[in-house]
């Protein structure tokens, strides 16, 4: 059984049925042998982010972490900062976008924390409409989805039509966490999913410093990319 390929699509909490082999070839096997509750790791592959986009929000000198993976129904990941980033955290960045469901506006999705070994240094959180929205936020007509849509770093056409029947773009949302008081010595940084919707992860940047003054994600007055 190919749990990696499946902890790409699906990643969390989990139940696995095994049938009996069915006793004819091409016939349904309907008679199961054993089901159990199963939690799947899921799987770290490279960031998803153009590095021009990147850089333009989070500036040239954002420690990009270069990773994206999706969170299910209680998915919990643990990502290693590089031992010589030696830098005061005061922001983390994350690209992010959720699916197969709604959350209504500022509900937690995702748990973010700072470890620095055992020690959990910061407790932060990816929220609807706040710091994440849904993908194919376009789907419906303005206003459908109970969450605002928050800035856009990237979009592509999505595979299907919208409930009008016309083509629309899904989108990956940039956003900033503040850390409340500059942390140093962090060895690690965890997500875990509080939410049963599925959350795609597309990267994540460790700033020492606020967001260039010409990002998107700094207050109104560049707020050109807000809600593409």
């Amino acid at each position: 059984m190919d749990l990696e390929g499946i902890a790409r699509v699906f990643s969390g909490y989990s139940y696995l049925t095994l049938n009996f082999r069915s006793p004819r070839a091409g016939a349904l096997a309907l008679t199961p042998l054993l089901g159990l509750p199963i939690t799947l790791t899921p799987v770290i592959a490279t960031g998803r982010i153009a590095a021009d986009d990147f850089a333009l929000f989070f500036g040239p000198h954002a420690l990009r972490l270069d990773v994206s993976f999706r969170l299910g129904e209680a998915a919990f990941i643990s990502l290693p900062v590089p031992q010589d980033a030696g830098m005061d955290v005061v922001a983390v960045g994350v690209v992010s976008a959720f699916s197969y469901g709604s959350v209504d506006q500022g509900l937690p999705l995702c748990e973010v924390t700072l470890k620095s070994g055992e020690e959990t240094v910061e407790t932060l959180w990816l929220e609807s409409g706040v710091t994440t929205a849904r993908a194919d936020y376009d789907f419906h007509s303005h206003g459908y989805e109970k969450h605002e849509k928050i800035t856009v770093i990237e979009s592509i056409q999505a595979d299907y039509l919208n409930v009008d029947g016309v083509p629309f773009m899904k989108h990956k949302y940039a956003a900033l966490l503040e850390v409340q008081v500059p942390a140093a010595h962090i060895d690690a940084i965890a997500f875990r999913a509080t939410s049963d919707v599925i959350l795609d992860i597309y990267d994540v940047a460790l700033l020492d410093a606020p967001a260039p003054e010409d990002s998107p994600l700094r207050p109104a007055e560049n707020d050109h990319r807000r809600g593409e």
